[in-house]
């Protein structure tokens, strides 16, 4: 699940960068069998690591943000077109609400220690403020359950949590 999301996103972002549109056609085939996974996963949630579907559905949405520039910005596909096909450009706003219902459910204590949860709390909080500003919602990061984690800070690189990868100085 989390490796087919990430393949989907590296097609999707080389297809952007070269111009190959075989790429990004490789890239919604792998992103169809990683939803599918990820459908799997949600539906017997007491085997699901939490963690890593968040990571995935986090990815998955990433894809869509570069499918949604692919078929913007391709003189075959005009947005007109895109609508018409029934595909969302906003697409990746349900999958942002699937991980702040994942984050709501792990709270807000599973994201104060650096880790996995630390780090895609940091790298997603701006995508819930945009989520919850394009609903026009209350965002739940803002709630006084939440904010120590907003505030929670750590001396710890932001690297640490990848392991293998190391400072270059």
């Amino acid at each position: 699940m989390f490796i087919a999301s990430l393949h989907a996103l590296v097609f999707a972002h080389l297809s952007l960068s070269t111009g190959d549109s075989n790429l990004i056609t490789k890239g919604r085939q792998v992103y169809g069998s990683s939803l599918t996974s990820i459908r799997k996963t949600i539906q017997h949630p007491e085997s699901a690591d939490r963690a890593l579907l968040q990571n995935a559905i986090l990815i998955i949405s990433m894809f869509e943000f570069y499918d949604a520039c692919l078929a913007a910005h391709t003189e075959l596909i005009t947005i007109g077109q895109l609508e018409a096909s029934g595909t969302d450009s906003n697409r990746w706003m349900i999958h942002a609400k699937g991980v702040e219902i994942i984050m709501k459910l792990q709270g807000p204590l599973t994201y104060l220690v650096w880790g996995e949860n630390r780090f895609t709390y940091i790298i997603l909080r701006d995508v819930l403020v945009i989520l919850a500003y394009r609903t026009n919602a209350a965002c739940f990061l803002n709630s006084p359950l939440w904010r120590p984690v907003i505030w929670h800070y750590e001396v710890e690189p932001l690297y640490s949590c990848a392991p293998g990868f190391r400072e270059v100085r």
